[in-house]
């Protein structure tokens, strides 16, 4: 049944005042229950890729010392699902941490900065900041890539969650992805 239909159907008994307030009810209800089910992003999912990132990218000498930092910024939830998925993990010989920034400023010390949705508007200031540094910016909105990130998710159509690769950012931030990263990448529009 559509929902037009279905609206229609649950309120025909009544006023017209009543049901033009039920119809609107109603349709919020509906767009409140669609907007709660397209923000159920898999973070668990997110986590293991930005992860993977980490075995295809070969980073300078001077960032293999000390721990390997993953900065999250603007995005607790995906910090979160970090911090409980990459307890103990490594990167070559280096212990993973993950910080959650609040901050441009605790950015700084980080190999891998995750720019969530929320603070997605900054990504040319994360850029400009990690501009010539071995930092692999990594952006949850589709089509970052245009403002200088490395690597940008994007969630297609139907639903399959990809990434784009911005081949210069990487290169001027003295990073090389290795072949078969690149080739994974999506190239579309």
């Amino acid at each position: 049944m559509k929902i037009p239909t279905l609206i229609n159907s649950l309120v025909f008994k009544t006023d017209f005042m009543q049901r033009v307030k039920i119809k609107i009810a109603i349709f919020i209800t509906l767009l409140m229950a669609g907007n709660a089910l397209a923000q159920t992003t898999n973070y668990k999912t997110y986590a293991v890729v930005l992860y993977s990132f980490t075995k295809y990218i070969e980073w300078p000498v001077e960032s293999k010392q000390g721990d390997f930092v993953i900065a999250v910024f603007g995005n607790s939830k995906m910090a979160s699902e970090l911090q409980n998925s990459m307890v103990g993990r490594k990167v070559g010989t280096q212990l993973v941490r993950i910080v959650e920034a609040k901050s441009l400023s605790e950015l700084s010390d980080a190999q891998v900065i995750f720019v969530g949705d929320l603070k997605s508007g900054s990504t040319a200031e994360v850029v400009a900041l990690t501009k010539s540094k071995p930092v692999l910016v990594v952006t949850e909105r589709d089509g970052l890539v245009k403002k200088g990130a490395c690597v940008s998710f994007l969630v297609t159509d139907d639903g399959l969650l990809k990434f784009q690769l911005n081949d210069q950012a990487l290169s001027d931030q003295r990073l090389k992805a290795a072949s078969a990263l690149t080739a994974l990448a999506y190239r579309g529009s």
